[in-house]
């Protein structure tokens, strides 16, 4: 099984957790041993709960993505990641973590590759329109940040895209 490095940081986390539990355990003289035990079983419990908090909000996010992705509203380029964080019930911290554990980049590159997808289909169905009003309404603040973005994730400019068919 192959893990991203932020699942590898957020394991290796859990498991120091548990280890600081461990250590505390074994440390101790045998007279403080049942209150040390204790102590070591809230940390590992502690560190489950939160593990389990986290799935529950990744899984609250995952559906809260899926249901923006489908309302295009990537589309609308004048929201910051709090704004999104914001539309989508949870914090920008929160965004981030789940962005680098589950789909391993960060917000801003997912939702380019969105936007790209998005002006790449428009261009092919929309024809007469031009390049920068595509740009525009896949989300791009201007003509230029849509053309450097487009060229770097599928390697040409978007007329020449359009121009092969969407073969290129």
């Amino acid at each position: 099984m192959f893990f991203t490095s932020a699942e590898r940081i957020e394991k290796r986390a859990l498991s120091n957790t548990q280890n600081d539990a461990n250590k505390i355990l074994h440390s101790k003289t045998s007279k403080s041993k049942s209150k040390t035990k204790r102590k070591a079983e809230r940390i590992r419990k502690k560190a489950q709960e939160e593990e389990l908090n986290v799935d529950r909000e990744f899984h609250k996010l995952d559906k809260a993505l899926q249901q923006w992705v489908e309302q295009k509203l990537y589309c609308e380029y004048a929201k910051s990641r709090e704004e999104t964080a914001k539309e989508l019930n949870t914090t920008k911290e929160m965004l981030y973590h789940y962005f680098q554990v589950k789909m391993g980049i960060d917000f801003k590159t997912w939702r380019t590759q969105l936007r790209i997808e998005e002006a790449k289909r428009l261009l092919l169905e929309n024809k007469d329109v031009s390049t920068n009003i595509i740009g525009e309404a896949a989300g791009f603040s201007d003509r230029s940040n849509f053309h450097r973005q487009f060229v770097r994730f599928v390697g040409c400019s978007p007329k020449q895209w359009r121009d092969s068919g969407g073969k290129l």
